[in-house]
């Protein structure tokens, strides 16, 4: 005889975790993570809905209902000690696995049974209620865990976001808080959906390490960019070389030497400070410090070519200018040499007891000497005598003539002097040396010079 039917039952997992949106991380030295797929459960409500006994079949056999109910009751304890096992772990597929299998063991859940098998129903129930406390148990565990290992690393970041906002000169303040905040990384294998607390800490997570990145970028691009505007600044005053240079040249060239001095300095400090930069090791960076070393080379070989002459000084039948700068008054060795022969011979033979007056040379390094067209390189010498003054009541043709002679005989290359007859009468008197010319301008005093390829222009 057939005994009385239960009322039919279905069963699902209740507090509405049967359905878990699965967004799960399975994190990687930098993050990466992938997301498994959404997990649907085959059961639905718990219910009771009684209906006639016609209507409810076909019933199911104690022994099938017995083997369904041992089955849950071991997948249920299989969950129990994953749930046991959990520890400091920060992986849910074992948990989350077990407990969708012994929902699975239900085998859909919807049984007619006889009356006398409540107890194996019951037991199905009590196995599903425990499976959903089991799993709010087992994932509180895992947001403690997950909370312990994100505390860490949301002090770093703090770190990181204060470097990348202080940083000026240096990265390396940045790549230390970067570094120290990946070293705290962790992995993880967790899905979401299921606790509240865990979802919003994964998502802190992600924006955690995410946010790094955006932050490391900041801090070093701020640092990169005080060293673009320094290096900018640097090459300005590189730029007050060739000003320097050209003051030098064409302009006066005591002054041109010291503004090109003044601006080492400057550049010095210029690099001092660029120096100080500690920058990522990137293409444009390498790009930088080539020119600059570039600048350097070309400041020193620039800086080499000025030349450094020798200071004239007065001796037997030859004195300096008192009414010429004494900035004036350098010049080659073998131009000081003529001059101070040309002396001695002027005191000794031409004018006994008197001297000639050097009335200027070049500048110690040379360059442009106002009013001079010339006397740029330590090459020219201009002498003086109150004899050589054409119109003069003191001229002595025949004392300037012997000058010219003696000079053209000492090898000067070039000698200029206004009287054409001085002129002429030199040249042919030492036609092997017939370099005197006539040039207006020079009334009061000889302008001689020894290679006249100078090393700048006229």
């Amino acid at each position: 005889m057939i005994e009385e039917l239960a009322c039919r039952t279905r069963l699902r997992k209740p507090l509405d975790l049967l359905t878990l949106h699965s967004l799960g991380y399975k994190v990687l030295d930098f993050g990466s993570g992938d997301i498994l797929s959404q997990a649907m459960w085959r059961m639905n409500s718990i219910g009771d809905q009684c209906v006639e006994m016609t209507k409810c079949s076909p019933v199911i056999p104690t022994a099938e209902l017995r083997r369904i109910r041992n089955n849950v009751v071991a997948r249920y304890d299989s969950l129990r000690s994953n749930y046991s096992n959990v520890g400091g772990s920060l992986d849910s597929t074992g948990i989350v696995g077990s407990y969708g299998q012994v929902f699975d063991a239900m085998e859909g859940g919807n049984y007619c049974y006889y009356q006398s098998d409540q107890r194996l129903v019951d037991d199905i129930q009590s196995c599903a209620v425990g499976a959903n406390q089991i799993l709010q148990a087992g994932f509180n565990q895992f947001a403690q865990n997950f909370s312990g290992r994100l505390a860490p690393m949301r002090l770093a970041s703090q770190e990181l976001r204060s470097a990348a906002s202080a940083a000026t000169i240096s990265v390396e303040p940045v790549i230390t808080a970067y570094r120290r905040l990946w070293s705290l990384n962790f992995s993880f294998h967790l899905h979401a959906g299921v606790n509240g607390a865990l979802d919003a800490m994964m998502s802190e997570y992600e924006q955690v390490m995410e946010g790094s990145n955006t932050l490391f970028d900041q801090g070093t691009e701020r640092v990169q960019n005080y060293f673009e505007a320094d290096f900018r600044q640097s090459n300005t005053v590189f730029s007050g070389f060739a000003k320097a240079r050209d003051h030098w040249q064409n302009k006066d060239g005591a002054v041109g030497y010291g503004m090109y001095v003044d601006n080492i300095r400057m550049y010095q400090e210029a690099l001092d400070k660029l120096s100080s930069y500690t920058v990522l090791d990137t293409p444009r960076n390498k790009q930088i410090f080539a020119e600059i070393d570039l600048h350097i080379a070309d400041v020193k070989k620039e800086f080499a070519s000025f030349p450094t002459f020798v200071q004239a000084v007065a001796s037997a039948g030859f004195a300096l200018d008192p009414n010429t700068s004494a900035l004036k008054f350098f010049a080659r060795q073998l131009i000081l040499n003529l001059a101070q022969g040309a002396g001695q011979h002027f005191t000794s033979v031409i004018a006994p007891g008197r001297s000639l007056i050097g009335t200027g040379f070049s500048y110690l390094h040379g360059g442009k000497m106002p009013p001079h067209s010339e006397h740029k390189d330590g090459k020219d010498c201009d002498i003086f005598s109150e004899y050589f003054k054409v119109g003069a009541s003191t001229y002595d043709e025949q004392k300037a003539k012997d000058m010219a002679v003696f000079l053209l005989r000492s090898g000067v290359t070039r000698l200029i002097y206004t009287n054409t007859a001085v002129v002429n009468h030199a040249n042919s008197t030492v036609p092997g040396n017939a370099v005197a010319t006539a040039g207006s301008g020079h009334e009061t005093h000889m302008h001689f010079d020894v290679e006249t390829a100078t090393a700048m222009p006229a």
